[in-house]
């Protein structure tokens, strides 16, 4: 029997149905750990963060604070290392399985957002002056939040990825064609919504599509996506390997 090349094939699900012991992917330490650490993310965003209708309320009056990858990043690693973490207690293959297959999309986005940060974001002087600006008027713990927020998936990511039972992963691991089509869809799914908020509030999410589209028009946007997902798509396969 030919089984589908994209998704859960079939071949991945009676493996777990048919397994007879139960553990997760990782201890309830290291699940407890990685939870903890997006959860601190997300705790961070909602208390020290700058509200949405305070940072850019034209640019994120239709979606909130949705509008950014990094919102939608860090609540889609804490909900994956939370299901990990009760998954390490109560043990379900086929939740390890699930977990298993949406790593390479887990894995892209937690790298992604911590080293696009640091070397596109965190040092560069019109953010850190915006940062200040916020500072001052009424976010005192800016700065901290501004780290909690991108710099604990990649660690996390790591500790995950070193700590996993890779004897409980078995048959399990992703295939190349599913792992293009979840993280090739959610790319696709992120740069529809950028276009939805450049066409509500006339602004482009981030500045760098506002500059590439000043210098290289359509043309030059276009290539800066196509090259972007790529390099999502590079990451996601790279996870399917290390997982």
């Amino acid at each position: 029997m030919k089984y589908p090349d994209i998704g859960l094939e079939y071949r991945k699900i009676v493996w777990v149905v048919n397994t007879t012991r139960a553990m997760g992917l990782v201890s309830p330490l290291v699940g407890l750990l990685t939870a903890a650490g997006q959860w601190l993310a997300v705790y961070s965003t909602y208390t020290w963060g700058v509200e949405p209708h305070v940072l850019d309320p034209v640019l994120t009056k239709a979606l909130g604070r949705w509008t950014f990858l990094t919102y939608q990043s860090n609540i889609i690693l804490t909900i994956y290392f939370t299901v990990s973490f009760i998954n390490s207690i109560v043990s379900f293959d086929l939740v390890d399985c699930l977990l298993v297959s949406m790593f390479p999309l887990v894995f892209a986005l937690g790298v992604f957002l911590t080293t696009a940060y640091y070397a596109l974001d965190h040092f560069n002087p019109l953010q850190q002056k915006r940062r200040e600006h916020f500072a001052k008027n009424g976010y005192p713990m800016i700065w901290v939040d501004a780290h909690l927020e991108h710099c604990m998936a990649l660690p996390l990511i790591i500790i995950f990825i070193t700590y996993t039972e890779l004897e409980n992963i078995g048959d399990m691991r992703p295939e190349f064609g599913w792992t293009m089509f979840s993280v090739g869809g959610y790319s696709f799914y992120y740069l529809l919504q950028v276009h939805y908020v450049f066409f509500v509030s006339g602004l482009w999410v981030y500045p760098i599509i506002a500059e590439i589209s000043s210098k290289g028009g359509i043309q030059g946007r276009n290539i800066f996506f196509a090259g972007l997902m790529c390099v999502f798509l590079v990451l996601g396969t790279i996870g399917s390997v290390v997982m």
